[in-house]
Order: C-alpha cells, then structure tokens, then sequence
C-alpha cells in the first residue's frame, strides 16, 4: 500500500517527525476531517465537517449532522467511497458511532472494506 504522510496529529517520535502509512492514512484522514470545523481552514472554506457539532447538537439533528460527516469523507478523499455511519449510542454527553467504508488502493487496484 503506498499510502505515506506525516501523521496526524503532527507530533515527533526519536527525533523526526512521524510518518504514517497505510490504513492510519486513511483513518488519519478521516480524523482530519471530523476534527476540522466547516470554514476554519481560511485559505480552504470547505475543508472539514460538522463533526464537532455531533457532540452538542440535539438528537433530532445528529441524522442530518451524520450524513454531513458521511458526504464530506467521500467529497474530501477520493480513496474512500461507500461510507456508512451508524449511531451506536448517546449518553452522558458521549455519542459512539461506527464508520465502515470502503478504499482502493490506486497501486494495486484493490478494494477493501473496513470496519473501525
């Protein structure tokens, strides 16, 4: 798999900066794009998701807020396709969600399907 960055978060390990590489690219990036508010990258507006909001919003809005998220991973890495996010439970102030989706690697031209 010839998927290679630095990681994120960005942090320094044995002196260099940390690299990742293969499936913790794809889910670093997924990461990425849950953290990251709509609007807060300046020079890029539409980078990022109402992930955060999940976590405020009311019941009523996490179907709508959860089909934001799904939208933006496929729009912002093209890796990955046929997201599938699932509500597994709230409480507390905690929301849990799964995310399955499926990645190709260009490479090797093959398809996956995760499950995280």
């Amino acid at each position: 798999m010839s998927f290679l960055g630095v990681a994120f978060p960005f942090r320094i390990e044995n002196g260099s900066t940390k690299i990742s590489e293969g499936l913790d690219r794809i889910y670093e990036s997924i990461y990425q794009i849950l953290l990251i508010g709509l609007g807060e990258r300046v020079s890029e507006p539409t980078v990022g998701s109402k992930g955060i909001e999940l976590i405020f919003s009311i019941s009523s809005r996490r179907p709508f807020i959860l089909l934001d998220i799904k939208e933006k991973i496929e729009e912002l890495d093209d890796r990955i396709k046929n997201v599938n996010i699932t509500l597994v439970s709230e409480s507390d102030g905690e929301v849990k969600f799964n995310i399955a989706y499926t990645y190709n690697t260009e490479k090797y031209n093959d398809v996956y399907t995760v499950i995280k």
